[in-house]
């Protein structure tokens, strides 16, 4: 199932996030290859390598890993300030979905066309992987001079998907927030970024298509630790409990 189509079923779609962990580049390739199989094994839809803690070479080998075990699996990454290089392994490990963390609301007025410009001529060589983009997202400035609402429009004319987050790294987002974003962005699906838990789950999700989730399924929610078996099944059980609503 494409990752769009994924979006679009009844149950919420749960994307596991791997931050790439570890003291060296064995050990955060052994923590990313057994993350991504406990997430595909448990009832997780798809995986997003990102080098939060590990770097680019890192998210190679973690890629390389799901391209060759997992081709059939929804996968993709997010290179966090460089979205060039992101094109680039989304293009050269078959992703399926590529994030920006922002597509819209982070320049000041002349350098945004330049973005868009670019952005354009970006898609258009690599035009597989659909597009996550962040708008007004977490640790992102708002330079543009525009509205919330405006910068919603233009996020939702560059990116397949638009994804929302609370303030930092695993705090969720504010609910009337989250209805401005679904009411902004009309059809185009919303991706929740941040701090989804299975108590607030039916809250959060009302206004999302799927979410991507990294804190709270990592033992003592702390991103250097492993992902806990236990956590992800019971998110797991409450978005299917959810979806049968």
């Amino acid at each position: 199932m494409s990752f769009i189509k994924q979006l679009q079923s009844e149950k919420k779609t749960l994307i596991g996030m791997i931050h790439l962990a570890g003291n060296d580049a064995d050990m955060r390739l052994t923590q990313a290859i057994e993350e991504i199989d406990l997430l595909y094994n448990n009832g997780f839809d798809a995986v997003l390598v990102e080098n939060y803690h590990g770097d680019v070479s890192d998210m190679r080998n973690a890629l390389e890993y799901l391209r060759t075990k997992y081709p059939r699996k929804n996968y993709g990454l997010n290179v966090l300030g460089d979205y060039e290089a992101g094109f680039e392994l989304a293009r050269t490990y078959n992703a399926g979905f590529l994030q920006i963390d922002s597509v819209a609301g982070h320049l000041p007025p002349e350098q945004d066309l330049e973005y868009e410009h670019e952005l354009n001529k970006l898609r258009i060589q690599t035009p597989n992987p659909i597009l996550l983009g962040g708008v007004h997202f977490k640790y992102q400035p708002h330079l543009s001079g525009r509205g919330l609402n405006e910068d919603l429009v233009i996020g939702g004319e560059r990116a397949e998907t638009i994804v929302v987050s609370g303030p930092a790294t695993g705090e969720p987002c504010d609910v009337e927030r989250l209805k401005v974003f679904r009411d902004g962005i009309g059809l185009v699906p919303l991706i929740l970024g941040s701090g989804l838990t299975p108590s607030n789950f039916e809250e959060q999700m009302e206004y999302c298509d799927g979410a991507i989730v990294g804190t709270s399924i990592k033992e003592g929610d702390n991103t250097q630790n492993p992902i806990e078996l236990n956590r992800v099944k019971e998110i797991v059980r409450v978005r299917d409990s959810f979806g049968k609503k």
